[in-house]
């Protein structure tokens, strides 16, 4: 696994639920989980595994990720992308609603075929009502920008805890896609 270097670690871009997001170099960022620690054992390869998941089923939808390594410590890092979080409001361009139907597709796709749904709204989106994890970048095409799936297997008794938690995110988040998606129709 790719080391990071602690020398291209630069301000602070963003904190969020659950990602410390830093500018990494010139042309990416690297994002610094606070639940690796916590849940150090589990999430060990968990990063890589939902990523190749990802890959699989959104391709060139999502930003590239990959994941690095400094000691014990993992990260991800993506190319820096210039734009902004996806709104409702941008749905009413219909180049921009083909693409965002297009991620729907494929994330039912991937729930269909046994995995975890995609954390398509990220922490913060969840209180705010929005799908954060989407981004609409200035060439204007829309891009998921994290690969986290909302899945609690393989945590052991804590996972067991969590479950119920996480089913309460899931049938949020599908509130909130639901509502992304009848905004077209209002």
């Amino acid at each position: 696994m790719e080391a990071y270097d602690e020398k291209k670690i630069g301000a602070i871009l963003s904190w969020t639920g659950e990602n410390l997001v830093r500018r990494y170099g010139d042309e990416e960022v690297i994002k610094f989980s606070r639940f690796s620690g916590i849940f150090r054992r589990s999430f060990k390869d968990r990063p890589a595994s939902d990523i190749t998941i990802a890959q699989k089923f959104f391709g060139d939808c999502m930003v590239p990720a990959r994941v690095v390594q400094k000691g014990t410590l993992r990260a991800i890092v993506q190319p820096f992308v210039h734009g902004r979080l996806l709104e409702k409001k941008d749905l009413l361009n219909p180049h921009v609603y083909q693409q965002y139907q297009g991620i729907m597709q494929m994330h039912q796709t991937m729930i269909e075929a046994g995995h975890a749904p995609l954390d398509l709204a990220g922490a913060l989106g969840l209180l705010r009502g929005q799908l954060d994890n989407l981004f609409l970048l200035n060439d204007g095409s829309v891009k998921i920008i994290d690969t986290l799936l909302i899945d609690v297997r393989g945590l052991g008794l804590l996972g067991k805890l969590l479950k119920p938690l996480a089913s309460l995110v899931i049938l949020w988040q599908n509130c909130i896609i639901h509502s992304y998606s009848m905004y077209r129709s209002r």
